[in-house]
């Protein structure tokens, strides 16, 4: 009883609290629904957008440019992981420009996907959307086996 007298049990009580509170905010913030967030990243000449629904799905709808190097250097890819995305539920390419699609590569290097959608514009035949049409039919094959 010598030890928890006068400041020390004062300390304890109000480490009590405090933990007690901060679980209570952590709890209330994991259970609240969350906004839908759609986010326009700046990728250089192109375009890529992120969309978040409130249960948590995400996708990307255009991918920006090919990042060479490490993938975490892509600006998709890096915000992926600032907000702790585990997954991508669904990508798509409004049309083939290698600035539009390229980041695509990165992503899927980077994440699973479980959707890869594209636009019905034909014509395509650069690099970027050939690789890009050989990862979405291994997607294709890989969520089929998994079925």
């Amino acid at each position: 009883d010598a030890f928890f007298s006068g400041w020390k049990k004062r300390t304890l009580s109000l480490w009590l609290i405090f933990l007690s509170a901060s679980a209570v905010a952590w709890g209330y913030s994991a259970l609240r629904p969350q906004p839908l967030r759609v986010i326009f990243l700046s990728v250089g000449h192109g375009n890529a957008v992120v969309v978040r629904s409130p249960r948590g799905k995400i996708l990307v709808v255009d991918g920006g440019k090919w990042t060479r190097g490490p993938d975490r250097y892509n600006p998709v890819v890096s915000y992926l992981r600032h907000i702790g995305a585990r997954r991508v539920d669904a990508m798509l390419g409004t049309h083939p420009d290698a600035d539009h699609m390229g980041g695509f590569l990165n992503l899927m290097a980077s994440y699973p996907v479980s959707l890869a959608l594209e636009s019905p514009q034909a014509g395509a035949d650069g690099m970027v959307y050939k690789k890009l049409r050989e990862m979405r039919r291994y997607i294709s094959n890989r969520s089929r086996r998994q079925e």
